[in-house]
């Protein structure tokens, strides 16, 4: 005790008799606002934007797994997927499946949070070029004023009539703003001076293109049902643009797909051995939390009627108001393992487990399925053939369980060393770049618009 004395009264009398200038000080790793004002504080504030778009960030307000913008809890909410684990696990999850939703649900709360960062963020940027008079930033401002279309489109689509934050609210820190209505008119017009001042190829992946921005403004038209201006923006990007599908569907969730010619904007994941939130950070709990993966959590599995959606007729066509008459073949409910009288599972002579028996469905299906959903007797991902239940987390008592796996969130076996992030508690954080629209998106919009305005050929 007297030795603790002893050092706070030196601590104290070596603060009060030094100067104060320690308090001008900047802080250690911290920059200044003049010492940004160059192109390269330009540069390192649009990176700060770009970098949020995945949600994750320091101050995170509600949950880090509803932030990533695959939005994938949506799907939880909707009919094509169930929140998996278990139910007392993120019991906030289990409240958006059942419809109990409040402004404070963290998944609710993150999302909204992580845009307005993202919104925050480039508002900075356009401050930033706004008070330089040296140098050309056009090409920074129109990058700028695309992610903040993005950022608002999201706000908008999900919330209904959210705030709308300028650069001149930024700027004054006056946050606190009235949402009397949409703010189409502002996300039109962000997107619009991206489509002029956008570049129509980039020699940087992940940075968008004017084709990008016509896109999404076909998007913006679209969602407000406006569907002769969305159908025109859209065709333009079809006749016009560089963009066409890729030969094989899978291309799209594999490292070696990433940025092809049916990429048209997406986020730039990198697997670094857990240095950083690499990945989608909700993605994280979407991993198999059994199986061959080593993976957590089973969250977000793919329900009885996202599979059944999948059958077609004999023509490939899909089956409309009668597909879920009845349920494809699946293993809900069963052990994929035979037991013995005391419930011990059995080995044949090799060691390995007995299975029981099961048949995949054999009638027609759209085979998207098998790279979307993983199903009992699928291949999965080049792990080995799916064996059902065993690798499914939650079971038949829990409301959010399913029979299936989520896939397309998940890395192949032969990706594994290049696309693998280690989380806590072995999630996953996906190095597998997330398509925030693809080529085949821009079709089934454009086809939306078509049918709406007449053109059902």
């Amino acid at each position: 005790m007297k030795k603790n004395l002893i050092y706070c009264s030196l601590l104290v009398s070596a603060m009060f008799s030094c100067s104060d200038e320690f308090t001008t000080q900047p802080a250690v790793g911290a920059l200044s606002d003049e010492d940004l004002e160059n192109e390269v504080g330009v540069n390192l504030l649009l990176t700060s934007a770009y970098s949020s778009i995945d949600g994750v960030r320091q101050n995170t307000a509600g949950t880090g797994f509803g932030v990533s913008p695959d939005n994938w809890w949506f799907d939880v909410i909707s009919d094509d997927a169930h929140k998996g684990s278990t139910d007392g696990d993120q019991g906030t999850l289990t409240d958006l499946e059942r419809f109990n939703i409040t402004t404070s649900n963290d998944y609710v709360l993150g999302r909204w949070s992580a845009l307005y960062a993202g919104v925050n963020r480039v508002n900075s940027t356009i401050n930033l070029i706004t008070k330089l008079t040296d140098g050309d930033f056009s090409a920074q401002l129109a990058e700028a004023r695309f992610l903040r279309g993005y950022f608002n489109f999201e706000l908008q689509k999900i919330y209904g009539s959210p705030a709308y934050i300028s650069e001149e609210n930024a700027a004054a820190l006056e946050f606190n703003q009235p949402n009397p209505g949409d703010i189409w008119a502002e996300v039109e017009a962000d997107l619009e001076f991206a489509v002029a001042n956008l570049p129509d190829s980039q020699d940087d992946a992940g940075r968008p293109t004017s084709w990008a921005a016509k896109a999404f403004l076909g998007k913006a038209h679209l969602f407000q049902s406006d569907f002769e201006n969305a159908l025109s923006f859209l065709q333009d990007v079809i006749d016009n643009g560089p963009y066409s599908l890729n030969p094989e569907f899978l291309a799209n969730f594999t490292a070696a797909g990433e940025n092809s010619s049916e990429s048209v904007f997406a986020v730039q994941f990198a697997a670094d051995d857990a240095l950083s939130f690499n990945g989608n950070d909700g993605g994280t709990l979407n991993f198999p939390g059994a199986g061959p993966t080593g993976t957590c959590c089973g969250f977000y599995q793919p329900s009885v009627d996202l599979g059944n959606a999948y059958e077609t007729g004999p023509d490939g066509l899909p089956l409309l108001g009668t597909y879920n008459n009845e349920d494809i073949t699946n293993d809900y409910g069963l052990a994929s393992y035979v037991v013995d009288a005391d419930g011990n599972t059995i080995e044949d002579e090799d060691g390995n487990l007995v299975q029981t028996d099961f048949t995949p469905f054999e009638g027609n299906l759209d085979p998207r399925i098998d790279y979307t959903m993983g199903r009992r007797g699928i291949q999965y991902n080049g792990y080995g053939i799916n064996v059902g239940a065993a690798w499914i987390r939650s079971t038949t008592a829990d409301i959010g369980s399913s029979p299936y796996l989520s896939k397309k969130n998940v890395y192949q076996a032969d990706e594994t060393d290049i696309n693998k992030g280690q989380g806590g508690w072995g999630q996953q954080r996906s190095g597998i770049n997330y398509n925030i629209m693809r080529y085949a998106d821009v079709l089934l919009l454009a086809a939306e618009a078509a049918v709406e305005t007449g053109d059902l050929t």
